[in-house]
């Protein structure tokens, strides 16, 4: 995702710092240095807003490497038996994908405290990876060419939108909650069952193809044509970039689907064997504690991990958004991509 930070909104620098002093004064004896793999599109918050605190507390360099999800896993990969990241931020299934191969080990509350105070469902296989945010997943529209809205997912079906919606390929993580709201248009299931009705949902998307502009791989594509009017929706688009845009000025919003909601969780979590495993955990812990869990609410305007944080008008809970079954995602994709590449994006 494209994000731009505006530096006159820092938030609560002084009190991360804090935070961040709380680690172990191990961590806080010499210069070091990690390597962190997270999404490309939060490149300039990371490296503007979150990482400067932590930095500066802990007396740790991190460089931050931004990309895909799919991207770092495959680092993970072909780096296994000499690991260079120490952290890594991924889509939840791509996570669960690392965690299968071994890719990852669990945190414990012993370096990473905040893991005591967070919400227990944010935890997932007893560490193995923490879900830091969760971002609202729904469609973005342009407001002067959308100006009365859209109700719900089934309106972008209609040919008031041909050839002016940006669709996400396959390779894009919610673009398996576009799948899901396909199959429940067509069975009429409610989205826990009509996940699973793969079939009916690719039918379905063939349908939307006449609405289609372009498929997109990378968001910075469907989100320049969309914020210039070019594009009147996105479907399966995220609150991270969206509200956030919004409220910098751009006639863009995100909807609230009549059908409801999804989640697209974003999970964060040390790489096995990865170097400098004191320093990563120290940074898992900055992620969760409240000046940057407050940060993801305020900047990005996704539900955050922390009890203690106000999600704040206009951000739904994340028990208030569908979770897809991410185990079942997690092991079909690989051939859902094949199939869009062949049924819907040729």
């Amino acid at each position: 995702m494209m994000f731009r930070p505006n530096r006159r909104r820092l938030l609560g620098l002084g009190t991360a710092a804090a935070a961040a002093l709380a680690a172990p004064s191990l961590v806080r004896a010499q210069a070091r240095e990690i390597v962190v793999g997270g999404p490309a599109g939060m490149a300039g918050l990371m490296r503007d807003e979150v990482i400067p605190p932590f930095e500066r507390a802990s007396g740790i360099r991190v460089l931050y490497e931004g990309s895909r999800s799919a991207v770092n896993l495959q680092k993970l990969q072909t780096q296994k038996d000499r690991p260079q990241l120490s952290v890594v931020m991924m889509d939840e299934d791509i996570m669960m994908r690392a965690g299968n191969e071994q890719l990852l080990t669990a945190a414990a509350t012993a370096g990473v405290p905040e893991m005591g105070r967070i919400m227990p469902a944010s935890i997932a296989r007893d560490g193995l990876w923490i879900r830091y945010k969760t971002p609202r997943s729904a469609i973005a529209y342009n407001t002067r060419r959308v100006p009365g809205g859209i109700a719900s997912w089934a309106a972008v079906w209609g040919p008031e939108f041909r050839g002016r919606l940006m669709v996400p390929h396959m390779s894009i993580t919610s673009t398996v909650q576009l799948l899901c709201v396909a199959a429940h248009l067509a069975t009429g299931k409610p989205f826990q069952e009509a996940q699973y009705e793969v079939d009916a949902g690719f039918r379905k998307l063939r349908e939307i193809k006449p609405n289609v502009l372009g498929f997109y791989t990378a968001g910075q594509q469907a989100q320049t044509l969309l914020e210039q009017g070019e594009a009147f929706a996105v479907p399966a688009e995220i609150s991270s970039y969206v509200l956030m845009r919004k409220s910098e000025g751009v006639p863009i919003d995100l909807n609230t689907p009549t059908e409801g909601s999804f989640a697209l969780p974003s999970a964060i979590a040390l790489v096995n064997r990865g170097p400098q495993q004191d320093g990563a955990q120290a940074f898992v812990n900055h992620m969760l504690t409240v000046p940057i869990q407050r940060l993801w609410a305020t900047r990005l305007f996704d539900s955050p991990a922390h009890p203690g944080v106000d999600a704040g008008p206009g951000i739904l809970p994340a028990d208030r958004m569908f979770n897809m079954d991410w185990e079942f995602v997690s092991t079909n994709r690989p051939a859902w991509i094949q199939r869009f590449d062949r049924e819907i994006a040729a």
